[in-house]
C-alpha cells in the first residue's frame, strides 16, 4: 500500500508539472494570439484607409490618366504628371498629406511655368 501511495503522489506530482507547463503554453499561445490580431486590426485598418483614398482619388487620377493620353494637352503644355507622383511621403504621413492636399494631389504637373501659364484652346477652337 505504501508504495502504491508513494506511485500515486509521484503521478500526481508529474501531471501538476505537466499542467502548470502546459498552463504556461497556454499563457504563451494567448499572447501571440492577442499580438497576432493586433496586427490583423492594424492591417484592417490601412487596408481601409488606402481602399478610402483609392475610392476618394481613384476617379480623379483615372481621369487625368485618359486626358493626358488623348492627346488633348499636347499643343505645348507638355504634362508629365499629376502632383501625387511626385510626393514622397513617409507611410506614417502618408494620411495627414492626404488630407491636407486633397484635391492638389491631382493637380497636373507641366515642364514649366509658360506651360502652366497656358490654357488648352476650347474644343470648339480647336476642331
Amino acid at each position: 500500500m505504501t508504495q502504491r501511495v508513494a506511485g500515486i503522489a509521484e503521478e500526481i506530482s508529474q501531471l501538476r508539472r505537466l499542467l502548470e507547463s502546459k498552463r504556461l503554453e497556454e499563457t504563451r499561445a494567448k499572447t501571440n494570439l492577442d499580438l497576432l490580431r493586433a496586427e490583423f486590426a492594424t492591417a484592417l485598418g490601412k487596408k481601409g484607409s488606402l481602399e478610402a483614398v483609392i475610392a476618394e482619388h481613384g476617379y480623379s487620377t483615372e481621369s487625368v490618366r485618359r486626358l493626358f493620353q488623348s492627346g488633348v494637352m499636347q499643343s505645348g503644355l507638355a504634362p508629365v504628371g499629376v502632383l501625387a507622383d511626385f510626393l514622397e511621403v513617409e507611410p506614417r504621413f502618408e494620411r495627414v498629406v492626404e488630407d491636407f492636399l486633397r484635391d492638389e494631389l491631382n493637380y497636373i504637373v507641366v515642364k514649366s511655368w509658360d506651360a502652366a501659364r497656358r490654357r488648352p484652346a476650347p474644343a470648339a477652337q480647336r476642331c
